[in-house]
């Protein structure tokens, strides 16, 4: 620090990885605030709107999460969306990351319906940046499968699935089997056995080596 100046970016990166560090080993007492200082030294050393400032953002607002704060991470997050906006363009596969991120929080807050709105703009703008078959898209969507399966919206539900599923099979061998497995769960829901059971074929296959 003293050959960098405290408000070098090179420090806050530093303090960053240590961080992480901190706390993949569990110790988000000490790590958390070592965050946020970092991402105070990067504002300082960068300027408040520069891209390279998200990562920072995002690593925070998951520990923060971690801790079991639910409010604090949204701020951080909806920084970072305007951020990636305004260094990328508002349809840019970076948009799409930190827009998912925040759908999460906001779905873990209990705002369902908001939740979904957001995801469904994240997946919108991967599928434009990157195309319906990319292994971000196909997984974004899974995601939001996931919710509209504990909504019991079934119908919507299973035509994404089916779609994930003829999609991913090259591509993304994990989400090809989550597909099956999901339909399986569908069609179980739905009181429809035979379905359910071509499907639990497929998903045993898929996981096959």
């Amino acid at each position: 620090m003293r050959l960098l100046g405290p408000d070098h970016a090179d420090v806050s990166a530093l303090m960053h990885n240590l961080a992480a560090l901190l706390a993949e080993m569990g110790d988000l007492e000490q790590a958390t605030p070592l965050m946020q200082e970092a991402l105070e030294v990067r504002r300082r050393a960068l300027g408040p709107d520069h891209a390279d400032i998200v990562p920072a953002l995002h690593t925070l607002a998951e520990m923060l999460q971690r801790e079991g704060d639910l409010d604090g991470p949204e701020a951080l997050l909806r920084e970072a969306v305007e951020i990636d906006q305004r260094s990328y363009g508002a349809s840019h596969p970076h948009v799409a990351a930190s827009l998912q991120k925040l759908a999460t929080l906001i779905h873990a807050q209990g705002d369902v319906d908001q939740a979904e709105a957001i995801l469904r703009q994240s997946i919108d703008i991967r599928t434009e940046a990157l195309g319906s078959d990319h292994r971000d898209s196909l997984r974004t969507t899974i995601h939001l499968v996931e919710w509209l399966l504990a909504r019991q919206q079934h119908d919507e539900a299973e035509s994404l699935l089916h779609h994930i599923y003829e999609r991913s099979a090259a591509s993304d061998p994990a989400t090809h089997q989550r597909s099956a497995a999901l339909l399986t769960q569908l069609y179980e829901s739905l009181d429809r056995p035979e379905d359910a059971a071509l499907w639990r074929q497929r998903a045993t296959v898929s996981t096959s080596p």
